[in-house]
């Protein structure tokens, strides 16, 4: 998307890039590997000319004086492993702009090329060749590492699944080695096709199968998932299913799950491109806010969710799940419409979460122009 912009508006491309490396100066990033990725994303896919010269020096200064304020230079621990683990994949634009203070890194960055750092980049090449590979990329690292096979068959298996390409799908799941995996591949594309329209008999046998389900939040679970998978073909159909979805949403009880379901029902609507997901969001602002700031009050009762003051980004407990929900999904509001993604983002009122929240953003931007493909919505539900 920067690359996008900058195509149109160079001069808002660029004020965009400097705003993001702003906003990296005060992010922790040792403790935040949402910011890393963001960081190393940019210093890899947006260089000079297209970036600003001196923004770009700045960027990698930041994350070379976080790598080593951090302790990179010695032995990484649980608080600074992933940022001392990417200094391998950046160390020669570190070396290039600050070769002196860049020597104190050498040996981190001969450790990420040999074995824990193999291990790790292993991982890393098949989650970035999953998020941004083709099918047939994705399936050529089923022979280098076995030990990933399935994981490797069922992310190439989707990928074909979500582009259309149904046959493509089954042959994959078809040509997986174990039986038993291969049934389950080849039954989840058989379930998941059978919603993918809703003729007027599918949607009749829909409502059947919700009397039957006596949980309201099975009932919710199930039509978040229909109206996800029919979206791309039926939109009147799934918006009529996220209608029905948020009347039952609105009958449960309030707490977690009823603010899982509508925050899950929000994401749907964006994908949808209605603007009925940001008026739900604005309207759980002021409760999200509320119950952070509960949340902090009880620090180290139940769950622990700040660090020397600043709220960190862990999943734990109903609130740092709901939260870690969002960020994850950031995407979902930033597609549909940036400036009210910003907006919503500013509505915290916790100073380091408006932060987090921007750089989740940003980094959602980043993802678009790195890897244009839809967005996985298989995760779509309430627990």
């Amino acid at each position: 998307m920067l690359s996008q912009l900058q195509q149109k508006d160079k001069e808002a491309a660029l004020g965009f890039y400097k705003a993001i490396v702003d906003k990296l100066r005060s992010a922790s990033l040792a403790r935040d590997p949402a910011a890393v990725r963001l960081a190393v994303n940019l210093i890899q896919s947006f260089q000079p000319p297209e970036a600003d010269e001196q923004v770009y020096r700045d960027l990698i200064g930041i994350v070379l004086e976080s790598a080593l304020t951090s302790g990179c230079a010695n032995e990484a621990s649980e608080h600074n492993y992933y940022l001392c683990w990417q200094i391998a994949s950046i160390f020669s634009k570190l070396e290039k702009y600050y070769a002196p203070r860049a020597a104190e890194l050498r040996r981190r960055a001969l450790d990420g090329q040999s074995g824990e750092g193999l291990r790790a980049a292993a991982f890393q090449q098949v989650n970035e060749t999953i998020d941004r590979g083709t099918i047939d990329e994705i399936l050529a690292l089923a022979t280098k590492y076995p030990e990933m096979q399935g994981r490797i068959y069922w992310s190439a298996m989707l990928k074909a699944e979500q582009s259309g390409d149904v046959a493509r799908a089954r042959q994959i799941a078809s040509d997986f080695p174990d039986e038993a995996q291969r049934r389950s591949m080849l039954a989840h594309i058989e379930a998941d096709q059978k919603w993918r329209s809703m003729s007027d008999e599918r949607l009749a046998e829909l409502q059947q199968l919700l009397s039957r389900m006596r949980r309201p939040e099975e009932r919710i679970s199930f039509l978040l998932q229909v109206a996800d998978q029919v979206g791309g073909n039926d939109r009147k159909a799934a918006l009529g299913l996220l209608s029905q979805a948020e009347q039952l949403i609105s009958s449960i009880k309030p707490g977690t799950e009823q603010m899982e379901g509508q925050i899950r029902l929000a994401m749907l609507y964006c994908s949808l491109k209605s603007d009925r997901g940001f008026a739900i969001m604005e309207s759980l602002m002021p409760r999200l806010n509320e119950l952070v700031a509960a949340a902090a009050a009880l620090d180290g009762f139940e769950n622990s969710y700040l660090r020397d003051g600043e709220w960190t980004m862990t999943s734990a407990g109903s609130i740092g799940r709901l939260l870690t929900d969002l960020a994850q999904n950031a995407g979902y509001f930033t597609r549909r419409d940036f400036d009210r993604s910003l907006t919503l983002a500013n509505q915290f009122e916790r100073p380091e979460l408006r932060l987090m929240a921007e750089l989740k953003i940003a980094q959602a931007v980043l993802a678009s122009q790195l890897n244009p493909a839809p967005m996985d919505q298989t995760t779509v539900g309430i627990r």
